[in-house]
């Protein structure tokens, strides 16, 4: 039966809308070793589970808190309840959301991580990743409930939070148990030790644009996991082998102002093998 997981909140560079076709070119079996590398928000490993691939043979990694996260979604630490707390803590009134977010910001991490991290992503301006630095949140800015103008060409508002509290709530809910199973590592994707005949998929930072993981090389590791005998693809916003595959097509609308019309991005699958 195919399941209906999907990442729990908004966030840049995240593969949701792609990763069903990055899957299906992937071929993955229902015995095929899997790693997720710089997974992010986790869209192509989720994708991979909901097609069928047993969670227990799902390698997710990622130097910043999203790899916490994967890890006590992963070894079925996560504490549902104190997740439910967090949720019911953000205020009703979406008008007063961004400044109790600021305020949870500027709060230590602690031992709460992975739980007040969803939350803070979710709020984040333009899904832009807010990273962990000796356990204080760093790069964040958040956004305001918005409403349109008389000028608009959007005409629906848009909410402080994508998605909201009980959106995010429900997703959770639904990994925690379709997801219990998967390797999570916090740690740099540069690391991993492949098994042979295993396939492996890096979805480093777009060149040129901010990065929402460390640095990495990403066509060193893929030829690194190529010679140790599994198959590796890497999403890259240029094609980097002769017969990488553009995925990607425009859009009818987008933004808060309704008005793009293009992917920002092309984003070209490459792959990697003996």
């Amino acid at each position: 039966m195919k399941l209906d997981l999907e990442p729990p909140v908004t966030y840049q560079g995240g593969k949701g809308r792609l990763a069903d076709a990055i899957v299906a070119n992937m071929e993955l079996g229902p015995s095929a070793y899997f790693y997720d590398l710089c997974c992010g928000s986790g869209a192509i490993a989720i994708a991979a589970v909901n097609d069928g691939l047993p969670p227990e043979r799902v390698e997710m990694w990622d130097s910043g808190p999203w790899g916490l996260v994967w890890q006590v979604i992963g070894d079925g630490t996560f504490d549902m309840a104190t997740f439910t707390d967090y949720c019911r803590s953000v205020p009703s009134d979406p008008k007063q959301i961004k400044a109790f977010m600021e305020k949870l910001y500027l709060e230590p991490a602690g031992e709460h991580a992975p739980y007040r991290y969803l939350l803070l992503q979710g709020a984040a301006f333009g899904g832009k990743s807010i990273s962990l630095e000796k356990g204080r949140w760093a790069s964040g800015a958040f956004r305001d409930y918005w409403l349109p103008t008389a000028t608009s060409s959007r005409r629906s508002p848009v909410n402080p939070m994508m998605p909201m509290p009980n959106t995010i709530l429900a997703r959770v809910e639904r990994l925690v148990k379709g997801m219990q199973g998967v390797h999570g590592v916090c740690g740099d994707a540069a690391a991993v030790k492949v098994r042979a005949g295993s396939v492996a998929y890096i979805d480093p930072p777009y060149t040129g644009t901010t990065g929402y993981n460390a640095d990495i090389d990403a066509v060193a590791v893929a030829r690194g996991i190529a010679a140790a005998g599994a198959t590796c693809w890497v999403s890259e916003g240029r094609a980097l082998t002769d017969d990488a595959a553009c995925l990607t097509t425009g859009r009818a609308k987008g933004g808060v102002t309704g008005k793009r019309k293009r992917a920002a991005n092309e984003e070209w699958l490459s792959r990697f093998d003996r």
